[in-house]
């Protein structure tokens, strides 16, 4: 399989039903970084798992040799302790953060405009987690 860079990957548990929160991250994402030459992300992927209860992990690769984690969500139950890892937070990210680390990592000398100026280190914090099991 060949895949196209810079490329985004959106991983989330599918048990959980966060299929529409990853496709209108998709979106602001495609809509954000869209300049050829300047800020194109090529491709953005979403990975429904059912292996993984709870996650919801955001990936970014410059190149086939180059990617990072940039965003995971923290499971209920470590939220509330300071982060082992530093991609690791509690709630979902607002957009206008995961385009911050999005571009950070990809685009780091290009500006977002009003997102900038804004404080964009926002998560969403009003939605619980519906716990979700393993099926046998």
């Amino acid at each position: 399989m060949s895949y196209k860079y810079p490329r985004v990957s959106i991983e989330y548990c599918a048990k959980c039903k966060w299929n529409n929160r990853a496709v209108w991250y998709v979106q602001e994402l495609i809509q954000t970084f869209d300049k050829p030459g300047v800020n194109l992300i090529e491709e953005v992927a979403i990975q429904p798992r059912y292996d993984y209860p709870g996650l919801f992990r955001v990936t970014v690769s410059k190149d086939a040799q180059n990617s990072s984690i940039i965003y995971e969500r923290k499971f209920q139950k470590d939220q509330g302790t300071e982060p082992t890892k530093d991609y690791s937070y509690e709630g979902f990210p607002d957009s206008k953060f995961l385009k911050t680390l999005v571009r950070d990592y990809l685009f780091p000398d290009n500006k977002l405009g009003h997102i900038d100026r804004a404080n964009h280190n926002v998560l969403n914090r009003g939605e619980e987690c519906v716990p979700c099991a393993r099926e046998s």
